[in-house]
């Protein structure tokens, strides 16, 4: 079981949003932080060394790999922003960007099933 993203902190303590991930092997009773990266940005998404932090982003695992998709974070003037792109992980770690993917920009609450 992964958690994928999110947004940490609420009130005063807000910090924002995350693009860490976490791996439970236990069903949830303990959970392992496997990856926690500061991201290289870009204007140009295949640049990106991983994905970029959001939250209310959709994750399945297929055939062994693990899929992000979507989600949602804040630009500039906290100004909310649609993701629209998918990216793929054998192990969590390691991400790679899937172009060509046929989200539409203004997508919210994405939702991934596995075939």
């Amino acid at each position: 079981m992964f958690i994928i993203g999110g947004w940490q902190g609420a009130g005063e303590y807000w910090s924002g949003m995350c693009n860490d991930v976490w791996k439970s092997a236990d069903g949830g009773s303990t959970w392992e932080l496997i990856s926690k990266p500061e991201p290289i940005y870009s204007t140009v998404r295949d640049e990106f060394d991983t994905f970029p932090p959001r939250y209310n982003a959709a994750a399945a695992v297929l055939n062994g790999k693990i899929y992000l998709v979507g989600g949602t974070y804040f630009g500039n003037g906290d100004q909310e922003v649609f993701m629209n792109d998918v990216w793929v992980s054998e192990d969590g770690v390691e991400w790679k960007h899937i172009a060509g993917t046929p989200l539409t920009q203004d997508e919210y609450g994405e939702w991934v099933t596995p075939e």
